[in-house]
């Protein structure tokens, strides 16, 4: 990179670190004698989740339904937008995102549907055609057969496209990997005292679009084109008011359309996995859940490198005050791949978030986090650390806004300097809803 397209690139990431800090500042100071701070009840969950109502959608009413129309443009900036560390190439996203969702309002029983677009604008890129359209139709339901007993369902079908710089897409691609993902679920709990039975069932299938090259031609991805099942069940019990504990276990089915890839791999595979913990709801002060086990994923490939490893995921929201909620995360994951001699990816990733409410109407949150993400079968290991924040706020009823600040670095022992990369993103937004 020359050292005129550096300057430029610094200039420009502390201009919008400038404009993100005078937008709050300006924000604050402009509202702070109109809105007081909301004494808000940890009852309603975190600070994210809870609703003012005068800053809230109302929506058209039709029937026993609600009809709620939206729209959201953004603007941002990623100094890094093939994640390339050896050629780094910044670009301009314009995203417009319209929505619109249906709800019952009804005393029991909920049906939900949703559907929405969002249509990308690139400026910037020098390797092909980045623009892009994404969708998605999808619905949900509740069956409330009892006060103990209840049953939901989902399914959803959306076209997306794989974010450049990806390991399973091909660095010469003149444009993003599309692919459709059609995604269904239903699940139950029963809970007739301090005894609870639950379990779920979901399916997820995946269909790839080969990818062009730059030079000419496409890339294959059918290889990558699969169905993933999955089947959970889960026993608790309420040791006293606050506290349960649990065990579950869960089996899954991986099945790939073509039988080896192009890397002559069988990648089907199947698993399970077994888990104990402990959910905790101290209303006022912390909820949570935390599990350990054990998981186990075996690939019908003798040459892939079968997974056994131990398991855990914690989830926890401390109420710090009325109005500040600091958050908690860490998990263990076995991801899909097609990276040739690679049976799968194993992030375990540790994040920490806070979220204070500084007005009624507006929210600022900061995180960062780290994962550790290994590849059986070739030693290589990335590490990860992001950091973020943003800023939601809300004009009225009708008009929202928001900025965001996102930096990402990652470095691999792999030995090629295309895993390796530093990016960040600066954005701003702005919506209407009704």
């Amino acid at each position: 990179m020359s050292a005129r397209r550096e300057g430029s690139r610094k200039m420009v990431t502390n201009y919008f670190r400038l404009a993100l800090c005078g937008t709050v500042a300006a924000t604050v100071l402009a509202h702070a004698s109109t809105v007081n701070a909301q004494t808000a009840d940890p009852e309603a969950g975190r600070v994210t989740d809870r609703r003012a109502q005068e800053f809230e959608a109302q929506g058209v009413r039709a029937g026993s339904f609600v009809f709620y129309p939206k729209t959201e443009v953004s603007e941002t900036y990623n100094s890094n937008f093939y994640q390339d560390r050896s050629d780094e190439e910044d670009v301009w996203i314009t995203e417009i995102s319209p929505s619109v969702a249906l709800a019952s309002d009804w005393n029991r029983h909920q049906v939900n549907l949703d559907a929405g677009a969002t249509f990308g604008l690139l400026a910037g890129g020098r390797r092909g055609d980045d623009d892009f359209i994404d969708y998605t139709i999808g619905g949900r339901g509740q069956l409330d057969v009892s006060r103990a007993l209840t049953v939901n369902a989902n399914a959803r079908f959306s076209n997306e496209h794989e974010a450049r710089g990806g390991d399973d897409s091909p660095t010469g691609a003149s444009e993003p990997t599309e692919f459709d993902q059609i995604q269904a679920a239903i699940s139950g709990r029963y809970k007739p005292n301090r005894v609870s039975v639950g379990g779920d069932f979901q399916l997820r299938y995946f269909n790839y679009d080969d990818s062009p090259l730059l030079g000419g031609g496409s890339t294959n991805n059918d290889d990558r084109d699969r169905l993933a099942l999955r089947g959970t069940g889960r026993l608790g019990y309420e040791i006293q008011s606050g506290y349960e504990g649990y065990v579950s276990g869960s089996i899954n089915q991986v099945d790939y359309d073509s039988k080896r890839d192009d890397n002559g791999l069988e990648r089907s595979s199947n698993g399970y996995g077994i888990a104990a913990g402990v959910a905790i709801e101290l209303t006022r002060l912390l909820r949570g859940d935390f599990n350990i086990g054990w998981r186990v994923q075996d690939f019908d490939d003798g040459a892939l490198e079968d997974v056994q490893q131990w398991s855990a995921n914690a989830q926890f929201s401390w109420f710090v005050t009325n109005v500040t909620t600091l958050r908690f995360g860490f998990g263990r994951g076995v991801n899909e791949t097609t990276i040739n001699n690679v049976s799968a990816t194993l992030p375990t990733s540790i994040d920490i978030g806070v979220d204070h409410e500084l007005l009624r109407n507006l929210t600022l949150s900061a995180d960062a986090g780290y994962t550790e993400t290994r590849h059986p079968g070739n030693g290589r290991i990335d590490d990860t650390l992001r950091a973020g924040a943003k800023v939601d706020y809300k004009l009225n009823r009708y008009v929202f806004a928001g900025v965001n600040y996102q930096l990402t670095n990652r470095d691999s022992n792999s030995g090629h300097e295309t895993n390796n990369y530093f990016a960040q993103e600066v954005g701003i937004r702005i919506g209407a809803q009704f």
